[in-house]
């Protein structure tokens, strides 16, 4: 749990900011996911923006598809698996042990889809089962019951979750993957409920087309046209306007990217 020690004199690829730096320069954000994909991206433009950000994730960010360069110096890695949740909260507990500072912003990007293909649910192990909930569902549920408290000491706080639309539609041949972003949605739309009268906020991010992510360039066959695919660094304007209000008046919501 330590911030990256390496450092990539490239300029950062979060792209053109939103001159909004002073707003998120207070700001301490927990990212689950944020090693790759739409987590990665949201977790660069929230540091161009002046964020503290922990990111949660099992590899070092020296291996992460895009380390972290020079200008993302307010990045700490906190060595936690998903797969894991209890290493997960121990780490992350320790992390705001080491910052001292309340939590402003938690982002919930992790994901593993399981079998790297659609199958039936016959051939589903329980060791998938068991990934597919404590990655996708079970760490958002402990990592916010830990972070409860930091969230409502705030003057505003803000939860954002990455939801998927095979919570509304198909879920032939995944329907562990289906049942985990489900049990996610409802989680999220139920603290939502729950807090409504307080400072918090919770709000979901949800793609309205596939997002070429690492996870699905694997899952994709050799040479696969990704034109028609979403890029990781269209969710950042949103996300970072989402977190510039912390979400006031959107609690509950779905926000669609793009």
């Amino acid at each position: 749990m330590t911030p990256s020690e390496k450092c990539d004199p490239r300029p950062s690829a979060a792209g053109p900011g939103l001159g909004s730096g002073a707003a998120l320069s207070d700001a301490t954000v927990l990212v689950t996911g944020g090693s790759s994909g739409i987590g990665r991206a949201i977790t660069s433009g929230l540091l161009r923006e002046g964020a503290r950000v922990g990111v949660v994730s099992r590899r070092s960010p020296s291996t992460w598809e895009i380390p972290p360069s020079c200008h993302e110096a307010r990045l700490d890695w906190i060595e936690a698996d998903l797969r894991g949740t209890k290493e997960s909260c121990h780490a992350a507990r320790q992390w705001l042990s080491a910052v001292r500072r309340e939590v402003d912003i938690v982002v919930y990007s992790a994901v593993t889809y399981g079998s790297t293909s659609r199958h039936a649910l016959s051939a589903t192990t329980m060791q998938e089962w068991n990934d597919l909930m404590n990655v996708n569902v079970r760490s958002a549920f402990m990592l916010t019951r830990l972070l409860l408290p930091s969230l409502l000491a705030r003057p505003r706080a803000l939860i954002l979750g990455l939801t998927s639309d095979v919570v509304f539609g198909d879920t032939v041949g995944r329907l562990g993957y289906a049942a985990s972003k489900a049990a996610a949605h409802t989680l999220l739309r139920g603290v939502a409920a729950e807090y409504s009268s307080t400072s918090l906020s919770v709000v979901q991010l949800l793609p309205t087309r596939q997002v070429e992510t690492p996870g699905i360039r694997r899952r994709r066959p050799a040479g696969f046209d990704f034109s028609a695919y979403a890029q990781p660094e269209e969710f950042i304007e949103p996300s970072l306007a989402v977190a510039l209000t912390r979400g006031a008046g959107q609690s509950g919501g779905l926000l669609r990217i793009p």
